[in-house]
C-alpha cells in the first residue's frame, strides 16, 4: 500500500486494494501520535465549598441528638436558624442523612396489632366441640351444650 501511494495516490490505491480511505489516514495519524489516547476516567473533584468531615459530624449529631429525634430535616433546619444556627441547607441534611443509610420516617408510628386468622382448628377449640363450621357461616349442632 504505502508503494502505490506516491505514485497513483491514496483514492486510487484504496479503491485498488478495496480498502477503506479512513483506515488508512487513521492509521498514519496513529503512527504520528495524532490520534487522542482514551483518557481513563478520573473521580470526581471535591467541590470547594463540600463540608468537611467535622461538619458532616456535626450535622449528623445534631440530626440524631435527642432533641430532633422526631423532626424531619426541614424542622430540624427552621428550629436551628430560628436560634441563630446554621449548619447547612435542607437538601445537605437530606444528602448525609442518606449517605448515612438513616434516611427513613423520623418518627414514632404506631403499628397494628397482628390478628389471628379463624381458622377450624382455633374455632373448634374456641366455640367448643359440637360446633361445626359451614360454608354459610358456623352453627351449633342441636342437643348439646357448651359446658
Amino acid at each position: 500500500m504505502n508503494l502505490l501511494v506516491p505514485d497513483v495516490g491514496v483514492a486510487r490505491a484504496c479503491r485498488v486494494m478495496n480498502i477503506d480511505r479512513s483506515l488508512v489516514y487513521r492509521r498514519r495519524a496513529a503512527a504520528r501520535h495524532l490520534v487522542a489516547q482514551p483518557v481513563l476516567p478520573r473521580g470526581r473533584p471535591r467541590p470547594p465549598l463540600a463540608l468537611s468531615d467535622i461538619e458532616r459530624r456535626c450535622v449528623l449529631d445534631a440530626l440524631n441528638s435527642e432533641r430532633f429525634a422526631n423532626c424531619s430535616p426541614r424542622q430540624t433546619y427552621a428550629t436551628l436558624l430560628d436560634e441563630g444556627v446554621y449548619l447547612g441547607s435542607v437538601r445537605t441534611m437530606y444528602r448525609l442523612l442518606a449517605g448515612a443509610d438513616q434516611l427513613r420516617e423520623r418518627r414514632r408510628q404506631l403499628t397494628h396489632p397482628s390478628y389471628t386468622r379463624l381458622t377450624f382448628r382455633t374455632s373448634r377449640t374456641q366455640f367448643g366441640a359440637n360446633f361445626v363450621a359451614s360454608p354459610a357461616g358456623g352453627r351449633r349442632l342441636p342437643g348439646r351444650r357448651v359446658a
